[in-house]
């Protein structure tokens, strides 16, 4: 009776080996910014690009943290990098409010007519979304000297 037993228990060790090997098999190593690929012949190494997610995310944390000139550098990138991004209008009205903080209401009040032009009009919660970006340049107009125009917007 020990024989079947010690059989059972060598292929239960075997099979939870294979499986622990199987879920190494991709590695994601977050620290370094890149992802490994590991198979039995070699490792293939590739550098992991953000999401348009997280580079908004990373641009939100600049912006709450008051580092407007970072904010506006990542903006710049994520323009070149997602300009087709449904996240974009959210980039440039974030751009726009650094601009604004940092006395430039004339660039200002053009990325907030950018983020208006490029935001869609399908949910209520895209128009509620429209009508903060509409007054945060009503409010880049009237800094720049423009209070007619800053009043047709709201």
């Amino acid at each position: 009776m020990g024989q079947p037993q010690h059989w059972a228990q060598t292929f239960l060790r075997s099979l939870i080996s294979t499986a622990a090997i199987a879920a190494l098999s991709l590695l994601s190593i977050q620290n370094t910014g890149f992802w490994v690929l590991a198979d039995d012949e070699e490792a293939v190494t590739q550098p992991h690009q953000p999401s348009d997610r997280d580079r908004l995310a990373e641009i939100q944390t600049a912006y709450s943290k008051a580092q407007y000139p970072k904010v506006l550098e990542l903006a710049q990138s994520f323009e070149r990098d997602f300009h087709s991004s449904s996240k974009l209008p959210e980039v440039l009205n974030l751009k726009g409010l650094a601009l604004l903080l940092t006395k430039k209401p004339d660039a200002a009040a053009n990325a907030f007519s950018s983020a208006l032009q490029r935001a869609p009009d399908a949910l209520l919660g895209d128009r509620n979304w429209k009508n903060y970006v509409r007054y945060n340049f009503s409010a880049a107009l009237l800094e720049a000297g423009n209070p007619s125009d800053s009043e047709k917007e709201l």
